[in-house]
């Protein structure tokens, strides 16, 4: 009888494994590259709606009337709520919202606070914070000078 010419089943073994190794280095770049692409795209969404909400509310406090830090601790002495114009703002189940109403989801806090500056006068200080995937807090802070003074403020009694 003739030898057999063939690969043993150690050689297929041995080859698959390195075949496998080979396309494991190969590939960990491309997959690297895609999970931390899809980490940026979250973190950049999750700014996008921490922005939109301070626009709306900087706006809001601009053209308001009235204006009242809420009741609710945040810790720091911030409060929990605002009140613009009599309409409270606050966050239900991660979402701004307008008197009970949803209008901006995706927000894990709304801190709000009025300070004194020396300088500027009565503002707001405004913090929303958005929590990524990691627990990381992310804050987008804007403090907002009232206009002749501060009579928009309502003084709590």
């Amino acid at each position: 009888m003739g030898r057999n010419r063939g690969f043993t089943l150690i050689e297929l073994i041995i080859t698959l494994g390195l075949i496998g190794i080979f396309l494991s280095m190969a590939f960990s770049p491309f997959i690297f590259s895609y999970k931390n692409f899809s980490n940026q795209n979250t973190n950049a969404a999750d700014i996008a709606v921490a922005r939109r909400a301070m626009d709306y509310l900087v706006r809001e406090i601009r053209k308001s009337d009235s204006i009242e830090v809420g009741k609710g601790d945040a810790g720091g002495g911030f409060a929990k709520e605002l009140i613009i114009d009599g309409c409270t703002y606050e966050i239900i189940d991660r979402s701004l919202c307008k008197d009970g109403e949803e209008f901006i989801k995706g927000i894990d806090e709304l801190r709000v606070r009025e300070i004194m500056d020396e300088d500027e006068g009565i503002g707001m200080e405004i913090n929303i914070v958005i929590k990524n995937g990691k627990g990381e807090d992310y804050i987008l802070s804007s403090t907002v000078y009232i206009r002749g003074g501060g009579e928009q403020f309502v003084e709590d009694d």
